[in-house]
């Protein structure tokens, strides 16, 4: 059959437009900037529900942003003497791109030496992609934007989390981890240290030993932390922070709260609820205490204020191992007050409310137990205030 050499010109060239489709969505070019050369790959993949970002060695950021397709930007790093000599070093990194599910941007190594070469991706997905995983195997990974589920992870690198409304699981073996306005956030980290900034809805926290600050928690937060310090400013719901050694400084908790140190101090500004507080040897501090508290430390003083009213106080332990306590009721309270000295030595009870009486036993040389109790305004749950070595005030709690 004969056909028109015209025709035949259009469908040829038609062919190897479609052919040429793929490779014109990648694009890479080799530059120099100073002792360093660059190698940079570009490109698009179609939109994707699900992204897998992955570097084997290096850095990734992924962004959500208002586009339809999912853009990438890969850059190799190299010192060399010569552009032939940094092509050799780039071609021990392979980049893999594929579309899907999931969408891959990912790198592998092809062996010999990566001395001197470093390599980080930039990847840029529409913001309400639901699923995203960026992984390095010892880079930083940093992920912003986005509405959809996120899990990051690194094999030591830092993690940089920002502006995500999804679910957020994210660990590294030893670096530091920062997140800003993420709604639902679960962190670990080897040892680094972990910053919680903006407002987050509900967190989870494990440090092997870094120090961990926390602006804001809408609703329940678990910290635990090998040996550094752990601050909160607001936590909306319950609270469960423990740490090996360090102090522990929380401003305002608005459900139950479980404050745990091998040795550091405790401080606490308000809790709504019932309080637990314990540690090997440092002083606690918890005021303005609108249920009940049990707090204990080794050798630490100790210092309550509560504010709570009849119906939301319940039974309170006080107790320290050699360290003198200060407790404040309010003059309305109905409670019943216990308070031992076992082993004073020039220490004494002394209280603003004349319905607790206070008694001594011993000796007026050497140790002697000093002892007192009592019911105000008809009495209700008790509480019981002991010491081994220190002194107990019992005071009013001013208007």
């Amino acid at each position: 059959m004969f056909r028109s050499p015209i025709r035949f010109r259009f469908l040829a060239a038609g062919l190897m437009a479609l052919l040429a489709l793929p490779l014109a969505a990648q694009e890479t070019k080799v530059y120099q900037q100073g002792r360093k050369w660059i190698e940079e790959t570009s490109g698009s993949l179609p939109a994707a529900h699900s992204l897998r970002a992955a570097m084997r060695l290096g850095s990734v950021r992924v962004t959500g942003a208002a586009q339809a397709n999912i853009t990438y930007v890969i850059r190799k790093t190299a010192v060399a003497g010569s552009e032939a000599e940094a092509r050799r070093q780039f071609a021990r990194i392979r980049v893999i791109v594929r579309s899907g599910e999931p969408a891959v941007v990912a790198t592998e190594l092809d062996g010999g030496s990566v001395r001197g070469l470093s390599v980080n991706a930039d990847v840029t997905v529409p913001r309400d992609t639901g699923s995203v995983l960026a992984e390095s195997g010892g880079g930083s990974v940093a992920v912003s934007s986005l509405a959809g589920r996120v899990k990051a992870m690194t094999g030591g690198g830092a993690l940089d989390l920002r502006s995500i409304t999804g679910p957020v699981v994210a660990s590294t073996g030893g670096g530091s981890i920062r997140v800003t306005d993420v709604a639902e956030v679960k962190l670990s980290t080897g040892g680094g240290g972990v910053e919680v900034a903006g407002s987050t809805e509900a967190l989870s926290v494990s440090s092997g030993g870094g120090a961990v600050r926390v602006a804001s928690v809408s609703r329940n937060a678990v910290i635990t932390t090998g040996g550094g310090g752990i601050e909160a400013t607001k936590c909306g719901g319950s609270l469960n922070a423990s740490t090996g050694g360090g102090s522990i400084d929380i401003v305002e908790i608005g459900g139950p709260a479980t404050l745990e140190t091998g040795g550091g101090s405790i401080r606490l500004g308000s809790a709504q609820g019932p309080v637990r507080a314990s540690t090997g040897g440092g002083s606690i501090q918890l005021m303005k205490l609108a249920s009940s508290a049990f707090a204990e430390t080794g050798a630490g003083s100790i210092t309550a204020q509560f504010v709570a009213r009849r119906g939301s106080f319940a039974d309170s332990v006080l107790h320290s191992g050699a360290g003198d306590i200060v407790v404040f009721l309010p003059p309305d309270l109905p409670v019943t007050v216990e308070a031992h000295i076992e082993a004073a030595m020039g220490h004494s009870i002394v209280t603003d409310f004349p319905e607790i009486r206070v008694s001594t036993e011993g000796g007026v040389f050497g140790p002697h137990d000093v002892s007192a109790g009592g019911s105000l305004n008809g009495g209700g749950p008790t509480l019981r205030i002991q010491t081994t070595l220190g002194s107990i005030q019992i005071r009013k709690l001013q208007p």
